[in-house]
């Protein structure tokens, strides 16, 4: 047992004696800790040069460049006012064919349809026929009544006036049926009120439409719009936004829009609202399109434009005042290709420009003018 003991604490001696070695084989000489400190001193003492800019402030238009998709604001379902067989077809009614205002798209049969009318009108000179003859009836008994009782009045069934009241409505009657009539001959032709484009439709020559039953989809070219999803920053650009204008680009193509309205409410998900823009001529743009978006802005006045390179982390500005740095949190207005667009302030003797290694706030640093 004691043997046992003996050799582990002849282990033990033996690891603390290697470690002991080896901690003091790698201490620092005392030239090297001298030449660490001065290191560090100079790096407290030493001014770190920095380029630094002396940004003008101006007045600037913000701008939002951004994309959106187009859309149709409204569908019309086309459906016919008549029933019948469909005896023609415009080429522009078919899927992607566009037309015109109150251009002739189908034209049923209207054999029917004139029938109809023909005796619709028959109708009529029935009933002005026997307006006619009552009144021929009703004269002729006021004639007989007076020479019979000539000091009487003549009562209202011999003059037969309920006759000639009920024979002047059955006129009316007929000269509704008539216009009834003729209207629905006029709907053999069908015709849009706007000029559009067919989204699809299935209908042929010889089909038998009915009344109240769709046979396609179009819509009107004033009902394509853009819809612009926007941030809350980016609508701030555009406050008060009626009326703003600006340009979309699709396929090296642009067209000029306007500002419509905005959404009502914000999405759910995203957080985002919609910008609804209006296409000045909007030939050539289609439903589901995504389009490039720029739009102008609010004229925003006293600000810097200042080139990216000056922000930092944290979206934080360098600036050096009384040759030592001082940290400051702009107010971004915009972001445009390479620069920032932010509210002026006072930068001291100049604003930073690149990345400061190690920077912090209060560090001694000089400045190197730069050339923009």
């Amino acid at each position: 047992m004691k043997r046992v003991i003996f050799g582990v604490l002849q282990i033990l001696a033996v690891v603390f004696f290697v470690i002991a070695v080896f901690l003091f084989s790698s201490a620092p000489s005392s030239d090297d800790a001298n030449i660490e400190q001065k290191s560090l001193g100079n790096l407290d003492t030493e001014a770190r040069a920095v380029v630094v800019i002396a940004p003008t402030a101006s007045s600037i238009q913000l701008s939002l460049s951004t994309t959106g998709e187009v859309y149709a604001r409204s569908e019309v379902p086309m459906i016919p006012q008549v029933n019948g067989i469909v005896e023609w077809v415009s080429p522009a009614l078919r899927d992607g064919g566009s037309f015109t205002s109150n251009e002739p798209l189908m034209r049923i049969d209207p054999t029917d349809l004139e029938l109809a009318l023909d005796q619709t009108e028959a109708n009529l000179e029935t009933a002005l026929a026997n307006q006619e003859l009552k009144e021929a009836e009703s004269y002729s008994a006021q004639e007989n009544w007076r020479l019979l009782h000539p000091e009487e009045p003549v009562p209202v069934l011999v003059s037969k006036t309920p006759q000639l009241r009920q024979a002047r409505a059955a006129i009316q009657v007929a000269e509704v049926a008539v216009e009834l009539a003729d209207l629905n001959l006029a709907r053999t032709s069908f015709e849009l009120p706007f000029s559009g484009r067919v989204k699809a439709t299935r209908l042929g020559v010889g089909q038998l439409v009915t009344r109240g039953q769709s046979f396609g989809t179009a819509y009107a070219l004033d009902a394509i719009e853009i819809r612009v999803p926007v941030s809350e920053v980016e609508l701030a650009k555009l406050v008060p936004t009626a009326g703003r204008t600006g340009v979309v680009s699709i396929h090296s193509k642009l067209f000029n829009v306007v500002v419509d309205r905005v959404s009502a409410q914000l999405d759910q998900r995203s957080r985002a609202t919609d910008v609804f823009l209006t296409i000045v001529d909007p030939h050539d743009l289609v439903p589901g399109q995504f389009v490039n978006v720029m739009l102008e802005g609010r004229i925003e006045n006293n600000v810097f434009r200042i080139p990216q390179a000056t922000e930092q982390a944290g979206s934080k500005l360098w600036i050096v005042r009384e040759g030592s740095l001082e940290e400051v949190i702009p107010e971004i207005l915009s972001r445009e290709d390479s620069e920032l667009i932010i509210s002026a302030f006072d930068y001291g003797d100049g604003l930073v420009v690149g990345a400061v290694t190690n920077a912090y706030a209060g560090m001694k640093v000089s400045i190197v003018e730069d050339e923009r």
